[in-house]
């Protein structure tokens, strides 16, 4: 029965994205929430109980069944907030080959793009300023003197350097690891979203790299997740408005991302292969790789059923106050990924590791938590994804939205350190953007546009709003 329901799930799932990708909806939140979950968890758990011959009494059984059962409740909380609140129609727009933006509005969208990206870079590259060193640096320098030799040490110079192993305390860590690991999304997403409209390329190509570097910089692959989700979502951000970009751009810019993912596993090497060779190198980073995308993020929740190291509704919540408090400023309060890692394996090796959401809510509140919680979230998402203010001056907004989406997505594997430290991280962005771009108070578009041709009926129903705004 276990195996029918993970079966179904599947296919239920599969179906859901199915529709969103019809509808070219793939800037939703919601839509990348499911996909994470199927690759990091459901198709990974499935997997490894295969291992068991599908044995029902093998504790990683209850895991698929939470994974199963929290997946189906957050798909039905997505198509009941969206048969509640349905999206508002828009405009159908497409660039204008022959026209340009003013001067004065091109003006202020560079002006807050770069203030904006200037207040989440320092504050980012400060951090590595009190750390003393830059471990992917380090990292790349002893590649480039030592030869396949120097691989690997990326790994330890990034345990060698984490301030909740070495004891070394920084002031207002917190914020920086916020600042450096997803405020780097806002600068990729509203870059994304400004070079789809034709906006100056090198300067936004070079935001793009200095936010990847940033993001990587720790020697950590992980801000890789969120950095190609947010890539992906940027780039049909404008599909509502008829802007689509090319099919080869897509899958350059994904092979680019993909490239940067390789590179790093093959500086961190975790394991003890030798690589001496070109051919060595690329079969270890494609099986590494492989394993890692699919089962780094639940490695530690598939051993955690295994050796029911948790009960059912054991933790009462416990393990979200941790994650509040952890991210007080000058806290000294552990995120629970480092309880968690250290509870599974005995200790905690210079690792962390998040439960991922439907764990986390099993462990904290059983099975009538895990569909409560995940039936609530996939309502909040929808209704996030679904709400205006997106459509509104798309020089930025559909820009953060694309990094939101890739946070509220990373919630599925991440904990609840992520959903507190990327609602500080909005709400400091919103600032910014009130102050240095003019919040779009005129909700100008951004974009030089003209109306995509439509029969006489189409085009009323689909503009009415506009077109009594315009006659007004």
């Amino acid at each position: 029965m276990i195996l029918i329901l993970a079966l179904f799930t599947t296919f239920v799932a599969a179906g859901f994205l199915l529709s969103r990708i019809r509808r070219r909806d793939l800037t939703s939140a919601g839509f990348w929430f499911v996909v994470l979950s199927l690759i990091f968890f459901l198709f990974s758990f499935i997997s490894v109980w295969a291992e068991s011959g599908f044995d029902e009494t093998d504790g990683l059984a209850d895991g698929v069944v939470v994974v199963s059962l929290g997946v189906l409740a957050f798909i039905g909380g997505c198509l009941l907030m969206n048969a509640l609140v349905r999206q508002a129609p828009v405009r159908p727009l497409v660039l204008a080959e022959d026209d340009a933006p003013s001067q004065a509005r091109e003006k202020r969208e560079t002006r807050g793009l770069v203030m904006i990206s200037a207040a989440i870079l320092i504050p980012s590259w400060v951090y590595f300023m009190l750390l003393g060193e830059v471990p992917l640096f380090m990292g790349v320098t002893d590649v480039v003197n030592s030869g396949y030799g120097g691989l690997g040490a990326l790994q330890t110079y990034r345990l060698a350097l984490t301030p909740h192993l070495t004891g070394e305390s920084i002031p207002f860590k917190g914020l920086f690891d916020i600042a450096r690991n997803y405020g780097t999304l806002f600068i990729v997403g509203v870059s994304t979203v400004q070079l789809l409209q034709k906006r100056g390329k090198t300067l936004r190509i070079v935001l793009i790299g200095a936010s990847v570097v940033t993001g990587l910089a720790a020697g950590q692959r992980w801000p890789m997740i969120y950095l190609v989700v947010t890539a992906l979502a940027a780039i049909y951000a404008l599909a509502r408005f008829g802007v689509r970009p090319r099919g080869r751009r897509v899958l350059g810019f994904s092979a680019a991302l993909i490239a940067v993912g390789m590179v790093i596993t093959l500086l961190q090497k975790r394991t003890t292969e030798v690589i001496d060779n070109a051919g060595s190198a690329l079969s270890f980073v494609f099986e590494n790789l492989y394993e890692r995308i699919v089962f780094e993020q639940s490695a530690t929740p598939i051993l955690s059923f295994q050796r029911h190291v948790f009960a059912s509704g054991e933790l009462e919540g416990a393990s979200y106050w941790q994650a509040i408090q952890a991210n007080l400023p000058g806290s000294d309060v552990n995120n629970f990924e480092v309880d968690f890692f250290a509870r599974v394996y005995g200790g905690h090796y210079g690792y962390t590791a998040a439960p991922g959401f439907f764990t986390e809510a099993y462990i904290n509140f059983g099975y009538l938590g895990v569909v409560f919680l995940s039936l609530l979230w996939g309502m909040l998402l929808t209704r996030i994804d679904t709400a205006r203010w997106w459509d509104r001056d798309l020089a930025f907004r559909p820009g953060f939205k694309s990094a939101v989406a890739a946070l509220l997505a990373g919630t599925t594997f991440a904990g609840g350190g992520l959903l507190i430290g990327g609602t500080v991280l909005f709400v400091y962005v919103l600032i910014l953007y009130r102050l240095v771009a003019g919040g779009g108070a005129r909700d100008e578009s951004g974009l030089a546009l003209r109306r995509r041709k439509a029969a006489p009926a189409e085009q009323y129903a689909r503009t009415r709003s506009w077109t009594l705004k315009s006659s007004s």
